[in-house]
């Protein structure tokens, strides 16, 4: 079984935009995934959980919070 992936601490202002982006319908699909795996490895899903709920390949979940880690929401 896979351990939670360990994000840092999100800043409110992080989880204000990640709940904007995931609310709006205007959202492009890709964005709308990669903000929602962000989301659930947030609220304590593991990187195997987070990335089905998001419908992204496992490989790819890592890549994304990887460039979210290094560079924040914009590298997303």
């Amino acid at each position: 079984m896979n351990r939670p992936f360990l994000l840092p601490p999100l800043r409110a202002k992080d989880l204000f935009v990640l709940q904007r982006l995931l609310r709006a319908s205007t959202t492009p699909i890709g964005l709308y995934k990669r903000c929602l795996l962000i989301w659930e490895l947030a609220a304590g899903y593991n990187i195997a959980e987070a990335s089905e709920i998001a419908d992204l390949h496992y490989t790819n979940a890592h890549k994304w919070v990887k460039r979210f880690q290094t560079t924040g929401l914009i590298g997303l």
